[in-house]
């Protein structure tokens, strides 16, 4: 998944939240370059602060105690927080935030991850260490919890759009029991969409559905540009059966717990628009068939003629063969014939030739005796 934002969120107890403040003002004087000299300052001066959830107004908190009714008694400040969509001083204005005071998501997220790490037993609310079961296995590596979707941050570009909080637990190597902070990740699911879906799916017109629990929120894709329509499943409900989704507690993996607005639901949906099937449809498909009829008519049209042009130049070679075989067979026929009978007059007249001369010399024999 694409991560927007990063923040780290030290676990303070109610005992610690001054000498935390000591440190956090030391730490951002350290670096000026980083946090300017009022930083996380508020109405009521600097400190760690969450918000009345009657009036709104920021308040110096140093209980830990919650409105929501959480089970453990911290705080859980922003020290530290980075955001490719936030500005410098837009990141800086959450710092030392309680975010374990929000009990919409990021408090009862905190919760069910200190739950995961001790196994279903009771956690100390001083020391928050946990003790490992005997036949738990839980790490912080498989408990790390994923929020549903909430409206975004206010500072950021794109305030209503959805985000999903990624929570991992931070447990020091010394000491494997205890837990003393979390890092939480931003989604943001405008940069999901942009920057992990093919971009073929974007050369098309679609509505995106984000959804979680009851929770929906609309993009809508056209012309390659992703644009976010609001909150609520907007899509066109005639295209329903063409639904195609991604279910993200599978891809997030087996590792990763998930709070209970994101158990039941947690998907991305796919749905065509009118203009994705308009773009398949079109208005004068009478002038489309007689085109394609046309092509194949003409195609066969000249196939025919090929084959007419072949069949009539193998008939002419088929002639031309027969015609030699005609002038071998008359050859064999008209001229071996007479010449057989010459060659026969020749052995005849041979042979009459040889027996006149032989009669002459015997005459000749005759006629010397007769002398004698």
């Amino acid at each position: 998944m694409s991560i927007s934002g990063l923040r780290f969120e030290p676990i303070v107890l109610p005992n610690e939240v001054k000498s935390f403040e000591d440190f956090s003002f030391s730490y951002y004087a350290a670096h000026p370059e980083l946090y300017p000299a009022n930083v996380a300052t508020q109405t009521f001066g600097r400190g760690i602060y969450s918000f009345n959830t009657t009036t709104g107004v920021a308040y110096h908190d140093t209980t830990g105690l919650t409105s929501w009714g959480s089970s453990y008694t911290y705080l859980t400040p922003v020290l530290q927080f980075t955001s490719s969509d936030l500005s410098l001083a837009e990141a800086n204005s959450y710092l030392l935030f309680n975010t374990h005071s929000d009990g919409a998501v990021l408090g009862p997220a905190h919760d069910k991850v200190l739950e995961c790490l001790s196994a279903g037993k009771a956690t100390s609310k001083q020391s928050l260490e946990v003790a490992p079961s005997s036949t738990s296995s839980s790490t912080s590596q498989n408990c790390a919890v994923c929020t549903g979707i909430s409206p975004g941050l206010s500072q950021s570009a794109f305030p209503e759009e959805p985000i999903s909080y990624l929570i991992q637990p931070i447990r020091p190597a010394y000491n494997q029991t205890a837990t003393v902070g979390f890092v939480t990740a931003v989604l943001s699911f405008r940069d999901i969409l942009q920057q992990n879906i093919a971009a073929s799916v974007y050369e098309r017109n679609l509505n995106i559905i984000v959804s979680s629990g009851s929770q929906y929120y609309s993009y809508e894709v056209e012309d390659g540009q992703l644009y976010f329509l609001g909150s609520g499943d907007l899509h066109d409900r005639k295209f329903n059966d063409q639904r195609r989704s991604i279910d993200l507690k599978s891809t997030l993996g087996g590792d990763v717990q998930f709070t209970t607005d994101a158990q039941t639901d947690f998907t991305i949906a796919f749905y065509p628009t009118q203009d994705y099937e308009n773009s398949f449809r079109t208005s004068m498909p009478w002038v489309y068939c007689f085109t394609v009829t046309g092509i194949v008519v003409f195609l066969s049209g000249i196939f025919f003629i090929y084959d007419h042009i072949m069949l009539r130049n193998s008939n002419e070679q088929r002639a031309v063969l027969e015609t030699k075989r005609r002038f071998v067979r008359f050859i064999s026929h008209e001229v071996r014939t007479p010449l057989n009978a010459v060659v026969m007059a020749s052995e005849l007249l041979k042979e009459e030739v040889s027996r006149i001369i032989h009669g002459i010399m015997s005459c000749q024999f005759c006629i010397v005796s007769v002398s004698n």
